[in-house]
């Protein structure tokens, strides 16, 4: 086993942290937040289709 980079260890304390954020969300919230983000992605590839079809976004 070998010792952690500064930057490896701040990584993997976000992460943990976030874990954490997560876990502590009821299941209502969370499923507010995936459906947001999916509404968010929906919009980008929206935006995006009509760039690539000579569009203005």
């Amino acid at each position: 086993m070998r010792d952690l980079t500064e930057q490896e260890a701040v990584e993997q304390a976000d992460s943990i942290w976030l874990d954490c954020l997560q876990a502590s969300k009821t299941d209502s919230r969370r499923l507010g937040d995936l459906e947001a983000s999916s509404l968010d992605q929906d919009e980008a590839l929206a935006e995006i289709y009509q760039l690539l079809s000579g569009g203005e976004a």
